[in-house]
């Protein structure tokens, strides 16, 4: 039946070209507008957490624990980060003026969860000490110990 319906009336019909990718409708503007929005929430959340104190003193820390081979040394550096970090966190009036035995009482009190009372008074007289000597103190623990603190004082800020 389809044989006998006459089509050479629509000869001169000519289709449209078929439509191209660009411009795109509405809709997905609107998409890659909330993607590229997402995209920079993303960023803007990753440099604020990446550039927040806290992680630039653990990022101090790990470099310190890498990159400085004795364990005097390494307490040296720790204590200067941990300086810093109670001063960030306490103020400088009540911690820059903490010296030695000071500064290990502070220490010991702050960091009692963490810090045994000889860690503490290692990581606060370690400016004393030759800083080639490499002590009996264990790094690997100390650091652990350091880094806990460190997390625990920017807990409440």
């Amino acid at each position: 039946m389809q044989n006998q319906i006459d089509l050479s009336g629509l000869k001169d019909v000519i289709l449209p070209a078929t439509p191209s990718f660009f411009p795109l409708a509405i809709g997905w503007w609107f998409v890659l507008g909330i993607l590229y929005l997402c995209l920079v929430f993303g960023v803007l959340l990753w440099l604020i957490r990446y550039f927040s104190p806290k992680s630039y003193a653990l990022r101090e820390l790990d470099t310190a624990y890498n990159d400085i081979p004795t364990t005097v040394a390494f307490a040296k550096a720790a204590s200067t980060i941990l300086k810093r970090v109670a001063i960030l966190k306490y103020g400088a009036p009540a911690v820059a003026k903490l010296g030695s035995a000071k500064w290990a009482a502070f220490l010991a009190v702050k960091g009692q969860e963490f810090l045994s009372p000889e860690q503490a008074n290692f990581i606060a007289f370690s400016t004393y000490l030759p800083q080639n000597k490499n002590m009996h103190a264990d790094k690997e623990k100390l650091y652990v110990a350091v880094r806990r603190l460190i997390i625990q004082m920017f807990k409440g800020k």
